[in-house]
């Protein structure tokens, strides 16, 4: 499974924290991320290839991506791309979620420290009721 992840670069410490999670509890897991850009191609562009070329996206949601507009735009390539989103939030209250995650199921950074199977599982029922409604 390849994952897309999404986030502020105010936020890449917790980035790395999670994507160490993933490596070290599910190794099978190719992690994408913006840093994973090819020199000299358009940072837009590549950035939408690399999302699409993902099996789900993984957005750290925190206040300071809820102000980024690269986060909202990635969110809105996920969006329009049917990818499977798995929204994690970081310090951030509900109420500061991005409008089209407001209702979406997520789980806190916390939640995934503590309990890193109920992440892999989260992302298995996302994706599974993804391919149900397709």
């Amino acid at each position: 499974m390849k994952l897309f992840f999404s986030y502020a670069a105010q936020d890449r410490k917790f980035a790395e924290r999670l994507v160490q999670l993933f490596k070290s509890f599910t190794p099978e897991v190719q992690v994408i991320l913006p840093e994973d850009l090819m020199v000299g191609k358009s940072f837009t562009e590549e950035l939408r290839r690399l999302l699409v070329s993902s099996d789900a996206v993984v957005f750290l949601l925190s206040p300071h991506s809820s102000q980024s507009a690269w986060v909202l735009s990635e969110l809105g390539a996920a969006l329009a791309s049917q990818k499977v989103i798995l929204p994690i939030v970081i310090g951030a209250p509900q109420a500061a979620l991005p409008d089209a995650l407001r209702s979406a199921q997520y789980l806190t950074l916390d939640q995934v420290e503590e309990n890193p199977e109920k992440l892999i599982r989260f992302l298995t029922e996302r994706k599974e009721s993804a391919s149900v409604s397709h």
